[in-house]
C-alpha cells in the first residue's frame, strides 16, 4: 500500500495509517480517498490486502471460558513486527458464541489451566477464523501442537514456556502465512531454527530466554524475511553478529 499525504493537517503517521485501513475496509481493493490521504494498493500490496480483509464470523467456544478474545482492524506488516499485543483490543471471554465483525482479525489467548488436549477446546473453530493464537505457559507438547495443523490461516503463534521441542517445531511449516512466532523460554536447537526457514512471511521471531547458542543461530540465515529478532536473556555472544549478517531485512534486534 502506498500512502500519499495530500493534506497539510495530516501530521501523525499513526493517524494516517488508521485512516487508510478504515478507508480500505469500506472501499475494498480500489483506490480510497479519506481526509486528504490517498491510499493506492498495487502489486503485492493489493494481494496482501485482499488476504487480510476478513468476513464477519462467529467463533464458537465451549460453554465455559477458555481464555480471552481480542480483535483489531486488518493488520499491516508493521503490526506483526511489533509484538503480540500491538493494536489488539479486548473483546471478552472466549466462551459460547463470539461475533467478529467484518474486517477484524481475532486473537485468542488461552488460559494457562487449559491445553490443546482439553476436549473440544478448539474443535468447533473453522480453519481460517483465528489469526493469532497465544498458548504461552499452557500445557502444550509436540503431539498436541500437531492438532493445530488445520489452522492454516494463523499469522501469529505464541508458544512461550510450553513443552514444545525441536521435533514439534517441524509442524510450523504448515503455517505458510505465519508472520510472528514466539518461542521464548524454549530449548531451541539448529534443527528447530532451520524449520523456520520454510516460513516465507515470518517477520518477527521472539527467542527471549530461550536455550540457544551462537552455533544454533547459524540456522537463522534461512529466515530471510525476518525484520525483528528478540534475543534478550539468552547466552548468545559475538558470533551471533556473523550469523545474523545474512538477514538483510533485519531492522530490530
Amino acid at each position: 500500500i502506498t500512502l500519499i499525504d495530500v493534506s497539510p493537517s495530516m501530521t501523525k503517521k499513526e493517524n494516517a495509517s488508521s485512516i487508510s485501513r478504515r478507508a480500505f475496509l469500506r472501499a475494498g481493493a480500489g483506490t480510497a480517498t479519506c481526509s486528504g490521504l490517498l491510499a493506492v494498493p498495487s502489486g503485492q500490496a493489493a494481494v496482501d490486502f485482499a488476504r487480510q480483509t476478513l468476513a464477519a464470523r462467529t467463533l464458537r467456544f465451549p460453554g465455559h471460558s477458555i481464555g480471552t478474545l481480542y480483535t483489531r482492524v486488518d493488520a499491516r506488516e508493521a503490526d506483526w513486527v511489533s509484538d503480540l499485543q500491538q493494536g489488539w483490543e479486548w473483546s471478552g471471554p472466549a466462551e459460547g458464541s463470539c461475533e467478529i465483525a467484518e474486517g477484524l482479525e481475532a486473537k485468542l489467548v488461552v488460559d494457562r489451566e487449559f491445553g490443546l488436549a482439553t476436549a473440544g477446546i478448539l474443535g468447533d473453530l473453522p480453519t481460517h477464523d483465528l489469526q493469532l493464537l497465544d498458548l504461552a505457559s499452557c500445557s502444550v507438547d509436540d503431539e498436541q501442537l500437531q492438532t493445530l495443523n488445520r489452522f492454516t490461516g494463523l499469522r501469529g503463534l505464541g508458544l512461550a514456556n510450553t513443552k514444545v521441542t525441536n521435533d514439534g517445531l517441524r509442524s510450523v511449516s504448515n503455517w505458510q502465512q505465519l508472520s510472528l512466532l514466539d518461542l521464548s523460554g524454549l530449548d531451541v536447537s539448529q534443527q528447530g531454527l532451520h524449520a523456520l526457514g520454510t516460513l516465507p512471511q515470518l517477520v518477527a521471531l521472539r527467542l527471549r530466554g530461550a536455550a540457544i547458542t551462537d552455533r544454533n543461530l547459524a540456522s537463522l540465515g534461512s529466515c530471510s524475511s525476518l525484520i525483528r529478532l528478540e534475543l534478550a536473556q539468552t547466552a548468545v555472544g559475538d558470533r551471533t553478529v556473523e550469523a545474523i549478517a545474512a538477514l538483510g531485512k533485519l531492522r530490530i534486534l
